[in-house]
């Protein structure tokens, strides 16, 4: 008793023949209804909080995750230019060493990311 099927008229190609739009479609579709009420359920995204300590660091840091549930993280971290110059996947733990390797004095910006779409960014120098 909720649906309404109401008339239209094409106005461009191909529903229309010349200058007069085309009238009288049929309908060739699908209609689905449901006789329950529905809704969506409202899922939220549990927040992360992530610290690197020592700030500024020289060869080694350490990203501290404070996290309600454990999850599985990627790290990403990037230099001003927006360049990824370290990237790990596959991170349970709670604790990250982050090792300077090929990372020249500079101000970086990490990114964190879990598998259930919680995010934690931030920045940090090194020496």
């Amino acid at each position: 008793s909720h649906i309404g099927i109401t008339v239209g008229a094409g106005l461009k190609y191909p529903f229309c023949a010349g200058t007069a739009p085309f009238q009288f479609r049929k309908w060739n579709g699908r209609i689905g209804y449901c006789f329950s009420p529905t809704g969506i359920d409202e899922y939220q995204i549990p927040e992360i909080t992530a610290t690197l300590y020592p700030n500024p660091m020289e060869n080694t840091a350490t990203l501290q995750i404070d996290a309600p549930e454990p999850d599985n993280y990627t790290l990403t971290i990037s230099d001003l230019l927006g360049n990824n110059v370290y990237t790990k996947t596959n991170i349970t733990s709670e604790e990250i060493k982050i090792e300077k390797e090929n990372m020249n004095a500079g101000i970086y910006f990490y990114h964190l990311q879990s598998r259930k779409g919680s995010t934690a960014n931030g920045k940090f120098v090194i020496e």
